[in-house]
């Protein structure tokens, strides 16, 4: 299989246009739709592995060395399981266009991977082993969904289909099944005691709640010190436990995926107990910005919105609103790449800007609200605001620190918490007020239609 998956002959047009095409052209959707094209779509893993010989073969022949990094920064075995997955989903759905040749219906798939299993287990020879084989003979396969482990060959054994008993576990995995009785050491029973002290002393703090009247402005700290003392503490503990686990040498290697789950730890930890009332969250996994497919779609430039590495989303008005957009580059990224970040969160801001505004047309939001872009552009972090003023929109920047993964100054890691900090009162601006016909006096109430906004 190897050899023909790496074969020039049936690639040569893929070849030809990884070592000509543009480079902002070159992605891994595209390269997998034209592989599908000249040969066929294959399992997952025999897919992926062709995509990658396709890659490192025309690195390996290239000499430029711009083209080479973009061939290099597509192999992320990651990015290309989850492209694969999105692409599978739309020809499923018969939304992707193009001939594809051969597609292997998963349920033919999964029918031969129960039939091998069947053949295999049924030699167990334990009575365990006869009743999984009765179990798996039940089985109908149209009424099994894709992603069931049956379907893989796998039989899961906490699924009601099997209704093992514990005692089973030993006859079909052996010593293996000793993971399960490993004894609770008495020597760390302290530990748990205080885990559950300090977790009741948690519940136990007053939750800190802006006040209804209370007005918001940019220029303003909402939290008092001690609360922001709190913040920075909780986020100095995360960045020691990352230093520990030797956070400089993941990401200095060349590893992206790393440098932004650090970053999303450290800013989940940064958005802890945020006094507000709306729920608040930060994507992960390269989530599709909605903002962006709306504005997509309504151009017609496609259906599939930009999808930034991370995203803070509030949830207002029964609906998730993206306010900031985070992309990151490696380590040690080239400044074109922190260039093309920067210009593709532009684009992202004002797309969450303008959906926002449909609902707050008429609203104080609508005239003070700032989009906020983060760019982890190299070795530092670079927050950024979009603006709508009288007509015209800016894009400046908000604050810039190094990101403190080895010796940096008490200053510099200074600079990096209030960054963080930074990006938590930006969520602090954005809050419900409701006004209760109650709290006004008789002279408002003709004044004041009843409402819930969000204000700043």
């Amino acid at each position: 299989m190897s050899n023909l998956i790496v074969s020039t002959e049936i690639f040569v047009p893929l070849y030809n246009f990884l070592k000509s095409a543009s480079l902002e052209k070159i992605t891994i959707s595209r390269i997998f739709t034209q592989q599908w094209k000249l040969f066929k779509i294959q399992p997952k893993e025999e897919d992926c592995e062709c995509l990658i010989n396709i890659l490192r073969s025309v690195e390996n022949e290239i000499v430029n060395a711009e083209r080479k990094e973009h061939i290099q920064s597509l192999q992320d075995i990651n990015k290309i399981y989850y492209s694969r997955d999105e692409l599978i989903s739309l020809v499923d759905a018969g939304e992707l266009r193009g001939n594809f040749k051969e597609y292997i219906n998963w349920r033919n798939m999964a029918c031969n991977n129960i039939t091998i299993l069947k053949n295999t287990i049924k030699n167990g020879g334990t009575p365990a082993h006869n009743h999984i084989y009765t179990k798996i003979c039940e089985v109908r396969v149209e009424e099994l969904s894709q992603d069931d482990p049956l379907c893989n060959g796998v039989i899961d054994l906490s699924s009601d289909k099997y209704q093992l008993s514990e005692n089973n576990h030993i006859d079909l995995m052996g010593d293996k099944a000793g993971i399960r009785e490993l004894s609770k050491s008495s020597e760390i029973k302290s530990v748990f005691a205080d885990f559950i002290f300090e977790r009741e002393e948690i519940y136990r703090l007053r939750k800190f709640v802006l006040s209804p009247s209370e007005m918001v402005s940019h220029g303003q700290w909402v939290e008092e010190e001690h609360e922001k003392e709190r913040v920075a503490r909780g986020i100095t503990n995360v960045l020691l436990q990352e230093i520990k686990l030797n956070a400089f040498r993941k990401v200095s290697n060349g590893s992206e995926n790393c440098l932004v789950e650090i970053i999303a730890r450290l800013m989940d930890t940064a958005m802890y107990r945020l006094p507000v009332e709306y729920d608040i969250e930060i994507t992960r996994a390269e989530r599709q910005s909605m903002a962006s497919k709306n504005r997509k779609v309504q151009q017609q430039k496609g259906s599939r919105g930009d999808k930034p590495d991370l995203m803070i989303r509030v949830f207002f008005r029964n609906k998730w609103e993206e306010i900031i957009y985070v992309e990151s580059g490696k380590w040690n990224c080239d400044d074109e790449k922190i260039r093309s970040d920067h210009n593709k969160l532009v684009q992202l801001c004002m797309d969450g800007s303008n959906e926002l505004f449909k609902i707050c047309e008429k609203e104080p939001l609508n005239r003070n609200y700032i989009g906020f872009g983060v760019n982890i552009a190299g070795e530092c972090i670079e927050i950024y605001g979009l603006v709508r003023e009288k007509g015209v929109k800016y894009y400046f920047p908000v604050s810039r620190a190094k990101i403190p993964f080895r010796k940096e100054s008490a200053e510099e890691v200074e600079g990096f918490i209030h960054a963080l900090l930074t990006l938590r009162a930006i969520a602090n601006t954005l809050r419900k007020r409701s006004r209760k016909n109650s709290e006004r006096s008789p002279t408002h109430k003709g004044e004041e239609k009843k409402r819930e906004l969000l204000d700043i």
